[in-house]
C-alpha cells in the first residue's frame, strides 16, 4: 500500500460522486453510502440530505470522514479517506451549493457514460 499524492487524491474525488460517510450518532460510528461532489475552488465535499438521523447526528458531533474508492480491476484499486467537519449551509448559500452539487454530479455521469461508450464500441 502506498500513499497517494495531493494530485491523486484530488483527481479521485473530482472523478467520482459515489462515496461512504461516516459519523457517530449516540457514540457508535455509523457508515453509509452517498453522492457527494468535490468542490475543487474551496477543497469541500458538498452533498444534500433532507431531515433525519443522519443530519441529526452530524449536527450533534461534527467530526466526520469520507471514503471514496475507484476501482479498475481486483488488483488495480486506489482509495481515498478524509477527516473533516460537517457543516450545514442554509439560505442563498444553500441554493448556490446545492446547484454545483446537481450540476456537478451530472457533469461527472455524463463523463463517465461518454468514456464507457468510447470502451464498449
Amino acid at each position: 500500500m502506498t500513499d497517494l499524492t495531493p494530485n491523486a487524491i484530488e483527481r479521485i474525488l473530482r472523478n467520482n460522486y459515489l462515496g461512504h460517510l461516516a459519523y457517530l450518532w449516540q457514540g457508535k460510528p455509523h457508515v453509509i453510502p452517498f453522492t457527494y461532489y468535490f468542490d475543487p475552488t474551496d477543497n469541500t465535499i458538498i452533498s444534500y440530505t433532507s431531515e433525519g438521523h443522519k443530519i441529526d447526528a452530524m449536527r450533534a458531533n461534527k467530526s466526520v470522514a469520507v471514503q471514496v474508492e475507484q476501482v479498475q480491476s481486483i488488483s488495480n484499486w486506489e482509495s481515498v479517506m478524509l477527516q473533516g467537519t460537517f457543516e450545514e449551509i442554509r439560505g442563498s448559500s444553500a441554493k448556490q451549493k446545492l446547484h454545483l452539487f446537481t450540476e456537478g454530479v451530472k457533469d461527472i455521469i455524463r463523463r463517465k457514460e461518454k468514456q464507457r461508450g468510447r470502451v464498449h464500441q
